[in-house]
């Protein structure tokens, strides 16, 4: 990837061995680590296929005539079919090699010499979110567009296929609008810089109209539309819509100082579509922690640029190139020790994640003694749950913070399950109450907070109290108050205990 006085066939096998070496370790994490929501979307996929679209809201007795709209309803049938055949293994090869891609595709070929340090630090970041999740299909369709629209020649060369790539990506998952927003603003600038033409505005058209073509219509578009505008309120119960703070990403810190140094010190050499999209993916990025992706994918092109702008500026002085070089160099090794970080980290996670987060041993009593309905879950195992328990009904899980809307008259429903959730286990005055609402008779609840679990297991637990995670949280409060409106603990171990009324 440096630019260094050997022959372009041997940097090619360099860099073919820096991206399988990449695409192992990705793989290796994919392959241990269980999202939480991959579950039910699995089991989605099965519904599908022997059922059809589902068009009320499945696993829910709190909302179960909700319009739900799955977004990422071809993925998951998908992910069905394949899945006996190629298992989590398979799965993760396949999403391993497509986040490789994608931090390649965005980084132009002129400069790609000096493309290290961008694709290390982002693949740092994508390390950090990797799993087999739908959210990593719009990784590698984000970096397919953002690589079409940087070169108004390429554009032109392929945009006829642009209406195809958005039909399908619009079934694939839910961040399809991203690929009509980037487009019709990369568009916008070769309007103005004279270089669109009528076709052009016919294509994007034609790519509007292919998101409609999906089971649900015109309710996709709007769908995802309101989910945009509460991803506000949806922080506060996912954490990867939380700002970017919230978890310190040194990947992505590195990513965007470098981004704003380079276009400050070449702020004229750059195309101003290049420099708006980074800088609208880079501020959302940090609101945003599961944005930090796109903000890099978007921030690459001018990182690399920027070096090779430096490349030539230094070349000007004694001595230039050779000291470049060995900048380059050093900063590239600091780039790649991010990502191994970054990879051990992801490690470490996956194990303790197998090991002490999700209740196998608690699914299992339950399963054995036919535990007594309604059932009351910590809303991170939802997905978990419906997976591994076929006739499982739920208070909450993971497809629901966005789900709000005024229940019909006298149906019992609630007007949004997550607010109720929240209340019961944060609020002791009113944890009876919506209990009772929604006749729970049985609760699977953490035994401790998770992160509490981890440091413990890791030999940390004296830092427990150093990072909030040894005081009383609201997971111990609810115990307490469970055990004071005399429900009976019914089974315990390290991950989880079983409470019945």
């Amino acid at each position: 990837m440096a630019d260094g006085k050997v022959s372009p066939g041997r940097d090619q096998v360099k860099s073919v061995l820096v991206l399988m070496g990449v695409g192992i370790l990705f793989w290796i994490v994919g392959s241990l680590f269980l999202d939480m929501d991959f579950g039910f979307q699995l089991k989605l996929g099965e519904m599908i296929v022997n059922q059809g679209i589902p068009r009320g809201n499945p696993w829910s007795y709190t909302m179960p005539s909700y319009p739900f709209v799955d977004h990422e309803w071809f993925l998951e049938v998908v992910w069905y079919k394949l899945w006996p055949i190629l298992g989590m293994t398979g799965l993760a090869a396949i999403y391993a090699a497509s986040v490789v891609a994608a931090m390649w595709i965005v980084i132009p070929e002129k400069v790609r010499r000096w493309g290290g340090v961008a694709a290390f630090l982002g693949w740092g970041v994508m390390m950090s979110r990797f799993a087999v999740r739908p959210q990593v299909t719009s990784w590698i369709l984000t970096a397919v567009v953002l690589r079409w629209v940087q070169e108004p020649e390429r554009w032109r060369r392929w945009r006829w296929l642009f209406p195809l790539l958005m039909l399908v990506w619009t079934n694939l998952h839910g961040s399809f609008l991203l690929g009509i927003g980037i487009t019709g603003l990369a568009l916008g600038f070769m309007a103005v810089e004279k270089k669109a033409d009528a076709k052009d505005g016919l294509v994007w058209g034609l790519g509007v109209l292919a998101t409609f073509i999906n089971p649900y219509g015109w309710r996709l578009i709007w769908e995802m539309m309101r989910q945009v505008a509460i991803a506000g309120r949806v922080a506060q119960y996912v954490v990867e819509w939380q700002p970017v703070w919230m978890n310190i990403d040194m990947g992505f810190i590195g990513m965007s100082v470098l981004t704003v140094m380079l276009w400050w010190r070449y702020r004229k050499r750059f195309r101003p579509v290049m420099v708006v999209l980074a800088g609208i993916f880079g501020m959302s990025g940090w609101l945003h922690l599961r944005h930090a992706v796109l903000a890099v994918l978007a921030m690459a092109p001018i990182v690399t640029y920027g070096c090779e702008y430096l490349a030539r500026e230094a070349s000007g002085f004694s001595d230039g190139k050779i000291r470049w070089r060995m900048f380059f160099a050093v900063l590239t090794g600091v780039a790649g020790v991010i990502f191994l970080i970054e990879t051990g980290l992801a490690l470490n996670t996956a194990r303790l994640v197998k090991k002490l987060y999700y209740p196998e041993e608690a699914v299992k009593f339950l399963e054995e003694t036919g535990y007594p309905r309604q059932l009351f879950a910590s809303y991170n195992w939802g997905g978990y749950l419906i997976w591994k328990m076929p006739r499982v009904e739920l208070f909450v899980d993971g497809r629901m913070p966005s789900f709000s809307w005024k229940a019909p008259v006298g149906s019992g429903e609630s007007d949004s399950a997550i607010t109720e959730y929240s209340r019961a286990i944060t609020n002791p005055d009113e944890t009876e109450g919506i209990l009772a609402k929604y006749g729970v008779k049985t609760v699977l609840w953490q035994r401790q907070p998770w992160q509490r679990l981890a440091l413990q297991e890791m030999g940390l637990g004296q830092w427990s109290k150093w990072w909030g995670w040894g005081k009383e949280g609201e997971e111990d409060r609810f115990l307490m108050r469970l055990n004071e409106l005399g429900w009976k603990k019914a089974y315990e171990d390290g991950t989880a205990v079983v409470y019945f009324k």
